[in-house]
């Protein structure tokens, strides 16, 4: 049983509490942003171990993801709105909250992952992240790029655009392909995405407490 329960612990989820380790070594108790990463790797780390444990138990995880998948994106909508001070971002996120919730309760899909509510909240980042870098890019402040919030807005970029793309397609065939002999396309791309999301992660970390110590 400890063995079964063991191919649950993955390399991903071994990673996550990695960083949550590093989060809480290296953060810095007075940075508003580094209290909203450590929550934001938090949450992750209780969902990968939850759906663990429930996967173990074969009970179905839809109904943690799909709360997990609306708090990560609001989460990281507030960055944005708390990184760019438009108050027209805080409007988005209530709306998409309202509209979250909304979809899983009185739609009937809180028991089925709701890829309508990722998607939402996936598009909605990507737009203000690719606005805003526009915008500083007409500017020409190039200095926006080389700063360690840059690294951190850039972070769940692939994430949300590389599960989108699969979760888009509502095709279970194309997401259970197998792909080098006996590796499942989702599983290829969801580890990817979560290797780069967690490490650009850590590098803003590790930037952070060196410019600390600088």
């Amino acid at each position: 049983m400890n063995l079964e329960f063991l191919d649950f612990v993955t390399f991903i989820r071994f990673y996550i509490l990695l960083t949550f380790i590093l989060a809480i070594i290296l953060r810095d108790k007075k940075k508003y942003y580094h209290k909203m990463v450590l929550l934001i790797i938090f949450i992750g780390l209780i969902n990968e171990f939850l759906s663990a444990f429930l996967s173990f138990q074969g009970i179905s995880i839809k109904i943690n993801t799909n709360i997990y998948a609306l708090v990560n994106s609001s989460l990281w909508i507030y960055i944005l709105f708390k990184n760019f001070k438009n108050n027209f971002y805080l409007l988005l996120i209530i709306f998409y909250l309202i509209f979250g919730v909304s979809n899983l309760i009185f739609m009937g899909n809180l028991v089925q992952f709701n890829v309508t509510n990722f998607i939402v909240g996936a598009i909605i980042y990507l737009i203000i992240f690719i606005i805003e870098s526009y915008n500083h890019l007409k500017k020409e402040n190039l200095n926006f790029f080389l700063c360690n919030n840059y690294i951190l807005l850039s972070a769940p970029v692939l994430f949300f655009i590389g599960f989108s793309l699969m979760l888009s397609f509502r095709s279970k065939e194309l997401t259970s392909c197998l792909i080098l002999d006996d590796i499942k396309l989702y599983t290829l791309v969801g580890n990817f995405v979560n290797i780069v999301y967690y490490t650009l992660i850590n590098i803003y970390i590790l930037k952070e407490r060196k410019s600390q110590n600088g």
